[in-house]
């Protein structure tokens, strides 16, 4: 039986559980009103800065249209036509500049809808920054169109680059993105698919995407075709029901070609992603597996003394002969080349395979990093190193980005006034990796280039040598620097640069696709599903004005 004292102490408890909840309730919603106002500050600081972009360009504008009635008045004559056809230039948006018209502008001056259409994507502006603007502009007397005629424009546009469906099209996509482009200066037409995963917590996508690798800027996220998108985790059981549907396609497209506006050219298809997305699409184990490189099948305990002539590459048939034993003879994965399950594209050879250029250079820093940090007798001109050169570690990785890495190399490779000088343990390490980045750019290699980075590359696993054999079983045992020195220099020699195929635009579209999230409200598949039909349709759109 209950007494009464217990019946108070349980009341008095059931009490503070219920104060502590209303509490857990309201610093919820503070540190949530705190996000959606940092989020309104970005917001509105990025429309700040792109207004007063703006701005600058009206007033480069009025200054030309001003240059240009002076010029006419000084004549003293009837204005040519030129005149007319310059002033008509200046006040439409360039095909690759977005100028608007002066605040002199009459009352009845009025954008396109393709003209704005083109300034809110390039500008990146979400609807009611583009209503703000747009009323903004009003006021200066140049009249925009409403949102939903540029939203039905974005339609229209997206609508001639890819249609929205429930399976996604590779042929139709390539199809139609031929004819954007001029291919009559090459032979062949280069394509490389990428895919990762990322995203901010449960808006976690995957990303398939494209590019060509023949065309002006092939990296610029603009230039970033979307093959599918997905809310989710890189599995393979989503991956299959995805490629299943691309790798017919890829050879179709090998097979049969694809017509241009200079006539029939043959397709070409390399593919990248990072370790993981690799593997899934192969049927591999992963990067920690026994035999844990996506292109050859050498052991993890053999790559710190494995020669050239010992690596022997995986190849489409070898891997599905593998995983016959593996998925249908109960054979263990570590007993067949690390396979655990058939390749989900068997239309793109390993050799197409791209070693990941951005991964690769970022895991080559991290290790020079770790390395003298574990083992140099005195690391503390290295951390005044990193600190002078403005590189933060990244989290939760807690390593070094593409870009701090980048700044990392660029003071081994540059000889600048402000240069920023390391000498200390690994500086060596440092400066031949430096050697190796600067091959990583976005265009054909010569062949003297290629000599130098594979000379570069020798040189690098050289000096590790000199550190001895707690350097080499350091740097060796990561799949990434297994790949540099056993598999770019092949590919490069075979596709004729490195950089062209990098992954970097893949990696990139993260932000974009975050960015674009946040302005879908809500939880659940009908809002995912909202997401990637918003993600898509704006990436067709980019990819139309650039």
């Amino acid at each position: 039986m209950v007494t009464r004292r217990q019946a108070e102490v349980k009341d008095n408890n059931r009490k503070k559980t219920q104060r502590i909840r209303e509490k857990l309730t309201e610093l919820r919603k503070k540190e949530q009103d705190l996000t959606r106002k940092r989020r309104q500050n970005c917001i509105d600081t990025h429309t700040k800065v792109k207004l007063r972009r703006l701005e600058e360009k009206n007033k480069e504008l009025k200054e030309a249209l001003e240059s240009s009635a002076n010029e006419l008045a000084s004549t003293q004559c009837e204005p040519s036509p030129n005149f007319f056809k310059h002033y008509q230039s200046l006040l439409n948006i360039h095909k690759h500049q977005n100028l608007l018209q002066p605040h002199s502008a009459p009352p009845t001056t009025r954008l396109m809808a393709e003209a704005s259409t083109r300034l809110k994507n390039t500008v990146g502006l979400s609807q009611r920054n583009y209503e703000k603007l747009r009323n903004e502009l009003a006021m200066e007397g140049i009249g925009m169109p409403s949102p939903s005629t540029i939203k039905r424009k974005s339609n229209q546009i997206s609508d001639g680059h890819c249609r929205i469906s429930d399976r996604p099209d590779f042929y139709g996509l390539i199809e139609k993105a031929v004819m954007k482009h001029d291919f009559s200066s090459v032979p062949n037409v280069r394509i490389t698919i990428c895919g990762d995963g990322g995203g901010d917590g449960d808006k976690f996508s995957v990303k398939i995407c494209c590019f060509f690798n023949d065309i002006a800027l092939p990296l610029s996220i603009k230039n970033l075709m979307i093959i599918w998108s997905y809310v989710g985790k890189e599995t393979r059981e989503k991956l299959k029901d995805i490629l299943k549907y691309i790798d017919p396609d890829i050879l179709n497209l090998i097979e049969n070609g694809i017509f241009t506006k200079s006539g029939l050219k043959q397709v070409i298809i390399t593919y990248i992603g990072d370790c993981k997305f690799l593997c899934i699409s192969f049927g591999l184990q992963g990067g920690s597996a026994v035999c844990g490189c996506s292109h050859c099948v050498t052991k993890r305990s053999n790559w710190a003394t494995a020669k050239s002539e010992d690596i022997v590459p995986r190849t489409i048939s070898s891997i599905v002969a593998n995983a016959e034993e593996v998925v249908n003879n109960n054979g263990k994965p570590a007993l067949h080349e690390s396979v655990d399950n058939f390749p989900l594209l068997f239309n793109i050879p390993v050799t197409h395979i791209a070693p990941p250029p951005l991964h690769i250079l970022i895991c080559l820093v991290n290790s020079i990093v770790d390395y003298i940090r574990k083992y140099a007798p005195d690391n503390v001109e290295l951390e005044e190193f990193l600190s002078e050169a403005g590189v933060r570690l990244h989290y939760p990785a807690k390593a070094f980005e593409g870009n701090a890495c980048r700044k990392n190399l660029k003071q081994f490779r540059e000889e600048t006034s402000n240069k920023i000088i390391y000498g200390g343990f690994g500086s060596n390490l440092f400066e031949a990796a430096a050697n190796i980045e600067k091959h990583a750019v976005a265009r054909t290699l010569l062949e003297e280039e290629i000599d130098d980075l594979d000379d570069r590359i020798r040189l690098f696993f050289n000096l590790l040598k000199e550190y001895g054999q707690v350097a080499v079983k350091f740097f060796l045992n990561k799949n990434k620097i297994h790949m540099l020195q056993h598999h770019v220099v092949p590919f490069v020699r075979r596709f004729k640069s490195w950089g062209l195929f990098s992954e970097q635009s893949g990696e990139s579209i993260h932000h974009v696709r975050n960015d674009l999230d946040d302005r879908i409200p809500g939880t659940g598949p009908k809002a995912d599903e909202k997401r990637n039909t918003f993600f898509q349709k704006n990436q067709a759109v980019s990819f139309h004005f650039s």
